[in-house]
């Protein structure tokens, strides 16, 4: 990651530096919590699968 040097008088730069910072973090905790999400619902639907399976066994076949 390259380094930027914002001069200390220049408050616009420092506000847009800030607000980049902000908008890289946000997209990160965003795209964690999607992939997590994700894996999540994928579990869900497999045990709801298993689920579905073992009560056809369990009921000959009859649901």
């Amino acid at each position: 990651m390259d380094t930027v040097t914002i001069p200390a008088n220049d408050p616009i730069s420092q506000e847009a530096a800030w607000m980049d910072a902000q908008m890289e973090a946000g997209y990160r905790a965003a795209m964690a919590h999607e992939s997590l999400t994700d894996w999540r619902l994928i579990a869900i639907v497999c045990i709801l699968l298993l689920l579905a399976i073992a009560w056809r066994g369990l009921h000959g076949g009859r649901p």
